[in-house]
């Protein structure tokens, strides 16, 4: 896997809660026939919240959506 952008929600997101997240990921590393996912990192030595499912830290991949 490549990081090509990373970021962070606008609040704590609470169990069943979702955001949408815009990144712009530059040519140099994705484009319009790349697939992307989306993962939540946890440091374990410096946790900032309470982990109750670490199964489904991970979406499934998809390609972009370009905005109009």
């Amino acid at each position: 896997d490549t990081e090509a952008w990373r970021g962070t929600t606008t609040r704590m997101l609470y169990p069943g809660q979702t955001e949408v997240l815009e990144a712009a990921v530059p040519s140099t590393v994705g484009g319009q026939q790349s697939t992307y996912l989306a993962k939540v990192l946890v440091n374990p030595a410096a946790p900032t919240f309470h982990e109750c499912r670490a199964d489904n830290n991970e979406s499934r991949a998809a390609p972009p959506v370009c905005p109009n």
